[in-house]
């Protein structure tokens, strides 16, 4: 289990560029590219993947890779292309 309520409040007070568009966000489910299926939630702000992104993974915990490795791999291929999550 990661605490990730305390990771998206800290983001949520974090001042940056894109403060004020991340705290109007609302989170979004996430599905991915290939299998459609949904796998988490997605809050983003700024384009592309976003220049502030916090990012669920449904039932994964601090080794998420293996716990979800499609959501995890789409994850980072949607990252390192700055492909949006919506």
């Amino acid at each position: 289990m990661c605490n990730y309520m305390g990771v998206e409040l800290w983001m949520s007070r974090l001042e940056h560029r894109f403060h004020d568009e991340f705290t109007r966000t609302p989170s979004l489910r996430w599905a991915t590219k290939r299998a459609g299926t949904y796998v988490g939630e997605v809050r983003s702000a700024g384009p592309g993947a976003g220049n502030v992104t916090f990012v669920q993974v449904y039932d994964a915990g601090h080794m998420a890779p293996y716990d979800q490795p499609e959501a995890t791999l789409d994850m980072i291929i949607r990252w390192v292309d700055n492909d949006s999550f919506a």
